[in-house]
């Protein structure tokens, strides 16, 4: 994790630890949301509210149970 005037940007890798998933599905959350990093050296980083969307998506959306 890096610290740029506050903002925490974080790597795929340390994304997949914190979430308790594979950098594949990091991958593909990453595609299906378009989420765009910033490169921070060679590296694509991500801030914590794009960990917090990709952490959140769902392929399909959950319905609430209308009864």
């Amino acid at each position: 994790m890096k610290d740029i005037n506050g903002t925490k940007y974080y790597t795929k890798k340390e994304m997949a630890q914190m979430i308790g998933c594979s950098l594949g599905t990091i991958n593909a959350r990453i595609i299906a949301t378009k989420i765009d990093g910033y490169y921070l050296g060679h590296a694509k980083h991500y801030t914590t509210e794009q960990v917090r969307r990709i952490a959140e998506y769902r392929k399909t959306p959950t319905t609430a149970n209308n009864d």
